[in-house]
């Protein structure tokens, strides 16, 4: 009974980002713990944990859908993946399979600065 309580609290915490052609993708930002060390140049810049963006895709369809989307969001480029969408409902709640929330306020690099830029920068795109 306490494990059902404390998943209906959780499906609470998704905020929808985008819906189109019977599929909803909602996101919760959450702290992701490195599981090995950091390049030193990384470790410097982010640390030894990050923000992921955990994203829940639910497919009403009867068929498969593809989805395209930033794993890392920058002003001018993004590192794109694809993945298929079977019917019902995919998570990608790991810290290597959910995009990286990368936010910098150091003048002239290519990264939004707070998390709002970053929803904004962040691309995804729904296929049949």
């Amino acid at each position: 009974m306490l494990i059902s309580i404390s998943t209906q609290a959780q499906e609470d915490n998704w905020t929808l980002l985008k819906e189109s052609d019977g599929v909803k993708v909602f996101y919760q930002p959450e702290a992701c713990q490195s599981q090995s060390v950091p390049d030193p140049l990384q470790a410097a810049t982010i640390g030894f944990g990050h923000q992921t963006l955990k994203l829940k895709f639910v497919n009403s369809n009867s068929s498969n859908r593809s989805v395209t989307f930033s794993k890392v969001t920058k002003n001018s480029s993004n590192e794109l993946h694809s993945l298929s969408l079977a019917p019902g409902t995919t998570l990608l709640d790991k810290c290597d399979e959910a995009p990286r929330i990368i936010l910098n306020q150091q003048k002239d690099d290519d990264y939004p600065v707070a998390f709002s830029d970053y929803i904004k920068a962040f691309e995804l795109t729904i296929n049949n």
